[in-house]
């Protein structure tokens, strides 16, 4: 296994994953956003189960400013 994925842990799908998904897209396209699905997706789970991304991708970055209360860490 690679080193740094020891420390990641698995998270449980969120009951209503693909609606709130939906929810958070049209909330970002309200705030002039558009995001790809699997964006949405990741960033729901993670909103879900109160947690960090680990991220380089600067979707997320938008996403936030756009008012989305992600937690980011940057690579």
């Amino acid at each position: 296994m690679i080193p740094l994925l020891s420390g990641c842990h698995l998270l449980s799908e969120p009951p209503s994953l693909w609606e709130e998904a939906g929810d958070l897209g049209y909330f970002l396209a309200r705030h002039g956003l558009t995001v790809k699905t699997v964006d949405l997706l990741v960033a729901t789970y993670a909103l879900s189960h109160s947690v960090a991304l680990l991220t380089g991708d600067p979707d997320f970055r938008g996403m936030k400013r756009a008012g989305a209360q992600l937690l980011l860490v940057d690579l």
